[in-house]
């Protein structure tokens, strides 16, 4: 794979259009599953915790609580196992829709590795998965954006006292430079656990190493991206509140009212999804090109390397949309 910006551009943009309805609809079933399936089960097991402890909600001085009651520390536990199974779940169901659209995959194989890759996450490893997850938090995840960390951030007590003082918000600035430094250093990490065998702590090494001069390259293929988007979406905000106003001056007709506020959130979905999708395919093609990944490759396969939804898959989006506008009304 060529590495030149030009070149990054150009695959990058054609395979998302070759693949959208696809990524699309990979898109739909994951935040369904997300918003539904498993934010119901987080919210349950982190229930369990507070419940167990005798505590209202999770703040730093009620920590002592939880550790000193068995169940609650053993909920608490099991709660971060989940998270981070389902978030690696997420990803590595983006990685995989992209990586079968470069090389032949067994879907199979995959589905049985599963296991044994959320097996990997029940020790020390997940620490450092753990540690991978805490670098997206201050930067709102921005980029390989997963909404179930959507709500968490700093503690306000943290960064509303560091930016009392004009030390505590350099002290502040120089932290997110930090981090935002080390998330691009370590960018390659979600696809990289997928499409390999490797342990988190071995990839934690070898996104280091693939970064190596190549991180204001990835940096501003994302950055071109987004400040494309946020112009298209800066125009299509404008003009579509410009005639939804001229339609319903008062605001006060329920089914404009339902479709300018659907539209805008379609809208929004369909860009956030397509910029998660054009990072994911920028490292994953440069993943796919690395000869020792092409040999470690794990659920190879040796039928085509055609990957799409059966065609009455697209039924789904009608009427998702149709249970959407209904839920918004």
């Amino acid at each position: 794979m060529s590495l030149s910006f030009r070149s990054l551009l150009r695959e990058s943009w054609q395979n998302l259009r070759k693949n959208f309805w696809t990524y699309l609809l990979t898109a739909l079933i994951l935040q369904v599953f997300l918003a539904y399936l498993a934010k119901g089960l987080l919210s349950f097991v982190f229930n369990r915790v507070v419940g167990f402890a005798g505590i209202i909600s999770l703040t730093p001085n009620t920590w002592s609580a939880i550790a000193s009651h068995p169940l609650a520390l053993i909920f608490f536990l099991l709660y971060l196992l989940i998270l981070v199974g389902v978030i690696y779940l997420e990803f590595a169901i983006l990685t995989i829709t992209i990586a079968k659209t470069y090389q032949p995959l067994s879907i199979r194989q995959i589905i049985e590795g599963l296991p044994q890759k959320l097996r990997g996450l029940c020790g020390p490893q997940l620490l450092v998965f753990l540690f991978y997850l805490f670098l997206m938090i201050p930067l709102a995840n921005y980029g390989l954006k997963s909404s179930l960390l959507a709500n968490f951030k700093i503690p306000d007590f943290i960064s509303g006292e560091l930016m009392k003082s004009n030390s505590g918000k350099l002290i502040y600035l120089v932290s997110l430079i930090g981090v935002a430094y080390l998330n691009l250093r370590f960018v390659y990490f979600l696809p990289l656990y997928t499409i390999s065998n490797r342990k988190p702590s071995q990839i934690l090494r070898e996104s280091w190493k693939l970064t190596k001069g190549r991180q204001l390259k990835v940096l501003a293929i994302f950055g071109f991206y987004s400040l494309l988007a946020s112009l298209l979406l800066l125009i299509i905000y404008s003009g579509t509140i410009l005639v939804f106003g001229w339609l319903d001056y008062s605001g006060n007709n329920l089914l404009l009212e339902t479709a300018l506020y659907s539209l805008m959130r379609a809208v929004n979905f369909v860009f956030i999804v397509g910029l998660k999708f054009i990072l994911m395919i920028v490292l994953t093609s440069h993943l796919l090109s690395l000869e020792k990944f092409q040999k470690d490759l794990p659920y190879q396969s040796k039928y085509d390397k055609s990957w799409v939804f059966p065609k009455w898959t697209r039924l789904l989006l009608p009427m998702t949309l149709l249970a959407w506008l209904i839920s918004n009304g």
